[in-house]
């Protein structure tokens, strides 16, 4: 059934195309606008915070001025402090090894001549032990030259050298930097027997050492005569005696101290 109301108008043919969808473009973001001081500084306050950077920048140029006097017036200080020291101190190239530490005495000492002595009794009893006294000296003194003692102890402080004399006995000496020389003799006994010590008369006094005798009540007991001196001590001033009887097998030794008293006796009667 055809419908032929006047009102619908017939339409023959395609649609048009649909139009595509409008592209959408995106909008940028807008950057912030700083926000401007809206109130505007007053002329006063200008003035004011200039005079301030000027006050500001006179003291630290003041400041600047002042430590630079402090230094210039330091360094003059230590100048003149160093002038000083040199007024008052001299330096010397000179080391402890070349320093001369010997008294005036004993550098006089170190110079002297000595007598000669001709045996090794002769040597102990006469040869000047102060302190400065050289082995050179005794060499010359003596008439040989002395040897170093391998047994004794030597150092660069200490040194001990022996003579040997033709009747077999041997004198040593002890040179040091601390004290004066010490002697000893080393005596060979059947070159000094002496038939007139009484060695027996040792026995009347023997109880009596323990309680301080003197050299001479020791000398008087063993028939009134001087025993050999065998030592001098630089260090304590105590000497050692020796008397040697009939036989080189009998003798007596004591120790006398700086007070000539007998400390100690041994031998063989």
């Amino acid at each position: 059934m055809e419908n032929n109301s006047p009102n619908q108008t017939p339409f023959q043919g395609s649609f048009p195309p649909t139009p595509p969808p409008a592209t959408m473009t995106p909008v940028s973001p807008m950057a912030p606008t700083p926000i401007q001081n809206a109130t505007p500084a007053l002329p006063n306050q200008q003035k004011s915070q200039s005079h301030l950077a000027i006050i500001m920048a006179g003291v630290f140029a003041l400041i600047a001025i002042i430590a630079t006097i402090l230094v210039v017036v330091i360094m003059n200080s230590n100048n003149e402090g160093s002038s000083n020291n040199e007024e008052y101190y001299s330096y010397s190239e000179t080391t402890d090894e070349d320093y001369d530490y010997r008294t005036e005495q004993e550098k006089a000492n170190s110079k002297k001549t000595l007598k000669k002595c001709d045996s090794a009794l002769d040597c102990i009893q006469n040869l000047d032990n102060a302190m400065g006294i050289t082995v050179e000296q005794y060499n010359a003194a003596i008439g040989s030259d002395g040897t170093v003692d391998p047994d004794a102890y030597n150092s660069e402080y200490e040194t001990t050298y022996i003579w040997e004399f033709s009747n077999g006995d041997k004198l040593s000496a002890t040179f040091s930097e601390y004290s004066k020389v010490s002697i000893e003799v080393k005596y060979n006994f059947s070159a000094h027997i002496n038939t007139n010590v009484n060695l027996d008369g040792y026995d009347e006094v023997q109880d009596e050492v323990e309680h301080g005798i003197t050299y001479d009540e020791l000398k008087a007991a063993l028939g009134g005569i001087d025993g050999l001196l065998t030592k001098r001590s630089g260090y304590y001033g105590d000497k050692g005696y020796l008397w040697v009887g009939s036989t080189a097998a009998r003798y007596i030794k004591a120790d006398v101290d700086e007070n000539n008293i007998v400390t100690f006796v041994t031998g063989v009667k």
